[in-house]
């Protein structure tokens, strides 16, 4: 899993120079640069988040989820490309459970880089958690959950709320 975070935040300071103003991340640059496309479609069944086909260099995303969900699935799929994972992905099941977390890893640090996110949690540092935690995720386009998740992983999770679920 550090190999993910370790790849993501090399990413993220290569096209941002580790210049927090570019948040978020603007994942069509992320795509470009790796000369991937990026495509929203309405799957047939509705808990497929995102797929990766890799021999055509595409990543599709539902187009139904709400606008944080969209960009962690295409953060994730785009973390399937830039971890090497083989083959095509369209689903978190089945034997491929190692590569679906190590891509959730490489989503959370391309998203929400380690830096970004002590920036901004310091920055408002006499503010509530909880209006901490949606103040940053809106900024950074990302879910709550997601964001209380990722502030464990950088070790600001005694200064906020717990998250109800864990991503996985």
């Amino acid at each position: 899993m550090r190999r993910a975070e370790i790849l993501a935040t090399a990413l993220w300071r290569n096209l941002w120079r580790e210049d927090w103003r570019f948040a978020p991340v603007d994942l069509r640059t992320v795509a470009d640069y790796l000369g991937v496309e990026i495509l929203t479609w309405y799957p047939n069944e509705n808990r497929l988040h995102g797929a990766l086909i890799r021999s055509a260099g595409t990543v599709f995303v539902n187009a139904s989820l709400t606008r944080p969900r969209m960009r962690f699935a295409a953060a994730h799929e785009l973390g399937h490309y830039v971890l090497g994972h083989e083959g095509n992905f369209f689903c978190p099941y089945g034997r491929y459970a190692a590569q679906e977390r190590e891509a959730n890893v490489f989503a959370a640090a391309l998203l929400m880089p380690a830096a970004v996110i002590k920036l901004f949690w310091l920055k408002l540092g006499n503010v509530a958690p909880a209006a901490r935690v949606a103040a940053v995720a809106e900024r950074l386009a990302v879910s709550r959950r997601a964001l209380s998740c990722r502030l464990e992983t950088v070790g600001l999770a005694n200064h906020a709320p717990r998250a109800r679920a864990r991503l996985t």
